[in-house]
């Protein structure tokens, strides 16, 4: 047999030319792009289709089993392969078993990431020692400087922090010695201390820090404090009896009067006792010792003057959702808050007390209650609104009324009220520091509670907000509630 070679030559043509006269190629004619964009690449004619319309064969590999709707392995340059659709116009989708990727640099641009490993290996190819580096994870920040959280080899820690300035991390169960502790002082010095509440100090005191709210007044009382934080020469002349100092050096007797002291600075209770039971006017929580009610959700503005929606039996602490200024603990007669502390769970006297409240009226309607000490219906003692807006504290015990001291003053709706009732050899009435009532009848009660906006919880229902509110286990003088309620 005889082996005869034959050279074949295929059509060709540059690609400007393919473009400009776009011919049809006869069947299974094969036409080659020879310079230009293209160069190398072909196609193969069908007899009916202009080059323009035909699709590249020499640009890329079909898959098989795909036929003409296949994606394509493609060639982009000498050292380079994608995977593209069929129309060469996107990404073709991948799945493989195990992926090995070498080289220095593999970048990913999908937008999520899904792994499923739960351990994820950085410097994967270190053996021995490690190197003095840091590794980690970095968070690109555009403008910014990048955040990393990075395990520092040289300090052997983990760190995080912006790029270049990591901080160390405490991990739980780490400890610190006392000489490791950054700005600590090593003793309690009435200088150091008093310049941290000064004008530019670490914790500055201002008027408004401790209630100050006259007109005009914030500059004077302002210096005034100043002056009087940086005197450590003991103007006040205070002794060690004063502090609450013993023969047996009793550290609760100091500790209840530097309670005592610290309240009437901040001017929360300017008189001499503290007290037993404290609803506080700067914390929307409710003391332990306290119950509270209320059988259906109810709605409020937080803080920030959104509506808020509170469970069941949860106390809603309200604000103003035009100011923001904080109303308090809310009692609405017609959701039923029932607010309550058993005398049980706090220190009281049955032979004397005093009870404060401050609160803000929203309307002024039936019979209202603010705060009250409750044996039963026939036993009770209470601050009290009338019908016709009238303040009044009231008691009665089975043998009938004990007092009715009515103040005088008609209550308002929108307007904040503060009255206390003393209650012992004299009973003494006093509201917003002016006026005082009184009545020597003994009351002769057994409470068995301490009632909030109410009557036992029962009736009586107060329609506004309850802003501050305490007992003290002693019958307050006359002055003295003058200042509690001024």
């Amino acid at each position: 047999m005889t082996v005869r070679t034959i050279q074949m030559q295929q059509r060709a043509d540059t690609d400007a030319r393919w473009l400009q006269y776009d011919p049809i190629l006869r069947a299974a004619e094969i036409g080659v792009v020879s310079d230009g964009t293209h160069a190398g690449w072909f196609k193969i004619g069908d007899g009916d289709t202009e080059w323009s319309g035909l699709a590249w064969a020499g640009s890329g590999l079909h898959v098989a089993g795909m036929a003409d709707d296949g994606p394509l392995l493609k060639r982009d340059a000498a050292d380079a392969l994608s995977i593209r659709g069929n129309a060469d116009a996107d990404w073709a989708d991948i799945t493989v078993r195990n992926l090995t990727v070498k080289g220095v640099t593999t970048t990913i641009d999908s937008e999520t990431v899904a792994i499923a490993d739960n351990i994820l290996t950085l410097n994967s190819d270190v053996e021995g020692t490690p190197p003095s580096t840091v590794s980690g994870i970095e968070v690109e920040r555009g403008d910014e400087v990048n955040a990393r959280i990075v395990f520092d080899e040289g300090d052997d820690a983990w760190k995080a922090g912006l790029a270049g300035s990591e901080a160390a991390i405490s991990l739980e169960g780490h400890e610190h010695s006392y000489a490791t502790l950054n700005d600590v002082p090593t003793k309690f010095t009435p200088e150091s201390h008093a310049a941290t509440h000064a004008a530019g100090g670490t914790d500055e005191v201002t008027p408004a820090s401790i209630g100050a709210d006259v007109v005009g007044a914030a500059a004077t009382v302002q210096t005034n404090l100043d002056t009087h934080r940086e005197d450590t020469a003991n103007p006040h002349g205070v002794t060690y009896e004063d502090a609450g100092a013993d023969a047996a050096g009793s550290a609760d007797a100091a500790l209840e009067s530097a309670k005592i002291h610290c309240w009437q600075k901040a001017g929360i209770i300017p008189v001499s006792i503290y007290p037993t039971l404290h609803l506080k006017p700067d914390t929307d929580a409710l003391p332990n010792a306290f119950t509270f009610t209320r059988s259906e959700p109810a709605t409020y503005y937080d803080a920030v003057g959104v509506l808020q929606t509170a469970a069941i039996d949860t106390p809603r602490f309200g604000y103003d959702s035009s100011t923001g200024e904080r109303l308090g603990l809310l009692i609405d007669p017609t959701s039923l808050d029932i607010c309550h502390a058993a005398v049980s769970e706090f220190a009281f006297d049955p032979t004397q007390g005093t009870l404060f409240v401050e609160w803000i009226q929203k309307a002024v309607e039936a019979d209202q209650k603010t705060i009250g000490l409750y044996q039963d219906a026939s036993n009770r003692a209470h601050i009290s609104i009338a019908a016709t807006g009238i303040l009044s504290a009231y008691a009665r015990n089975t043998s009938g009324v004990v007092f009715s001291l009515a103040s005088g003053v008609t209550v308002e709706a929108g307007q904040t009220y503060r009255a206390a009732l003393s209650i012992g050899g004299e009973n003494i009435f006093c509201v917003n520091g002016e006026g005082i009532f009184t009545s020597t009848s003994a009351l002769n009660i057994s409470p068995i509670q301490l009632d909030i906006g109410s009557l036992g919880g029962i009736t009586h229902f107060l329609n506004g907000s309850i802003a501050h509110a305490c007992y003290f286990p002693r019958a307050l003088s006359a002055e003295e509630l003058k200042r509690l309620t001024s």
